[in-house]
């Protein structure tokens, strides 16, 4: 797929918003930038990198476009892992539980990100990326500073990777084929299968050693975790002009496809390509995100300062007639109520009268009733010699029995009755030698957590 094709994809998309994709190398700064209607600019400036971001700062209007950077693949760790298929949800927990076993670094110095790359036989390949929180910080920063926050941080060797595929110059089949991205300070391998990753390297230039050994190391460890397959073809991707030898060893070493010139899109152009189009990974720490949501914040409550200046001159006026017309409504109620107290007064005494009254004869607690139900309970064994009855509280029975048994049977009997909420012993004691078994027992009225002082005309309180 040509560069102007995916460009007219971006067209049909119709965003309020371009993309602009920001590359460093280790000479220079490179940007594109691809309007909402399709125009694309590049632009680049030589390192530093203040002075390089200032001068993109001067060529590009943030507002008009989303920005998009990179961390090198030399500075993140990429791994493959195969999952349960599941939803995006359940896929995160089930990243955030393995998280702690991938990370080379402490927690709280890394940042990562993950993307579900396909299903396949009930499962899901997903790559997680690892990165050095002070490597991703390093370059947010330098954009920040010069007011061009990034929306989005990926992996630049991903990004040209996928490129790639959409441009149809890598070979795709089922073999594990391998691609091999050449950069000043190191070269990525990309083993893939179709077009999903299956392991992803990064050597760092000068490398020591066979450049077929490497390959054949990272084969074999795919064979190993259960990705067999056979070897495909070789292709080895040159950036810039600077790499062309080393890309030629390569290439040579390996008997591989080069790619270089016009058939590579430039790292940038891949970024744009790649967030455009919906990739995955973000590895931009939640920080700077909560930072921008404060400062959104700050400034929208700025500009909304003087409307609501003027709203509140018009909400106090209306508040003060509000609060007239209030008052006069109150005063209304209150003499309303000062004319209505003395019969309320007259209501409620009647009604605490009426309230003992119903009490005085209510004879199911009485102590006639009590003594008739206690009686009935009583066994021949056992006989009362004690009766307290106090109203509205509790009962005390005391009495003597031929046996413990006995005594404890009536007590049972006791605990069964409606009138008590609960029967209690006090004491029960047999003599060494034989005898009667005395006790003593105390029964609460289940009127007894309920019942209120009696108000009497003598004493009018409403409780």
């Amino acid at each position: 797929m040509k560069f102007d094709a995916w460009i007219g994809r971006w067209t049909s998309l119709r965003k309020s918003r371009g993309w602009a994709g920001v590359f460093f190398s280790p000479a220079e700064l490179q940007a594109v930038m691809v309007a909402p209607a399709g125009e694309s600019r590049a632009v680049s400036a030589p390192l530093p990198v203040e002075a390089a971001v200032q001068s993109l700062r001067q060529q590009m209007a943030p507002d008009q476009f989303q920005i998009v950077t990179a961390v090198g693949a030399e500075d993140v760790l990429c791994q493959i892992q195969r999952l349960p298929t599941a939803n995006d949800a359940e896929l995160r927990q089930m990243v955030e539980l393995q998280i702690d076993n991938l990370l080379p670094v402490p927690a709280e110095e890394a940042v990562y990100s993950f993307e579900s790359l396909g299903t396949a036989d009930n499962q899901t390949w997903v790559v997680v990326a690892i990165a050095r929180k002070d490597a991703v910080n390093q370059r947010v920063a330098a954009l920040e500073a010069a007011g061009l926050p990034p929306a989005i941080v990926t992996v630049d060797a991903l990004a040209v990777f996928r490129a790639l595929l959409r441009r149809e110059a890598l070979p795709v089949d089922d073999r594990h084929n391998s691609a091999l991205i050449v950069t000043p300070t190191a070269v990525h391998l990309v083993v893939y299968a179709r077009t999903t990753p299956l392991a992803i390297r990064s050597l760092v230039l000068p490398v020591d050693g066979d450049w077929r050994a490497e390959l054949q190391r990272t084969l074999l460890s795919l064979a190993a975790g259960g990705a067999a397959g056979a070897p495909g073809r070789v292709t080895v991707v040159n950036l810039t002009a600077a790499t062309q030898p080393v890309a030629a060893t390569v290439a040579a070493e390996l008997g591989g496809t080069l790619l270089a010139d016009g058939a590579v899109p430039t790292p940038a152009a891949s970024l744009c390509q790649e967030c455009a189009e919906g990739g995955g990974l973000n590895l931009l720490p939640d920080e700077w995100r909560q930072r921008r949501r404060q400062a959104r914040l700050r400034r929208d409550l700025w500009r909304g300062g003087i409307a609501a200046a003027a709203a509140a001159a018009v909400v106090t006026a209306a508040l003060g007639l509000s609060l007239l017309w209030r008052q006069w409504q109150l005063r209304d109620v209150q003499a309303a109520v000062a004319r209505l107290q003395p019969e309320y007064r007259r209501a409620r005494d009647m009604h605490s009268e009426m309230v003992a009254m119903q009490r005085q004869l209510d004879t199911k607690y009485s102590a006639l009733e009590v003594l008739r139900e206690v009686s009935l309970r009583l066994p021949d064994a056992v006989k009362l010699t004690g009766f307290v009855f106090k109203k509205d509280q509790k009962v005390t029975l005391r009495g003597q029995a031929q046996t413990a048994g006995a005594a404890l049977e009536y007590v049972g009997q006791l605990d069964k009755c409606e009138l008590f909420g609960e029967v209690k012993t006090v004491s029960m004691s047999t003599p060494p030698g034989g005898g009667l078994t005395k006790f003593e027992v105390d029964c609460r009225l289940k009127t007894a957590a309920a019942v209120a002082p009696v108000v009497t005309p003598g004493n009018r309180k409403w409780r």
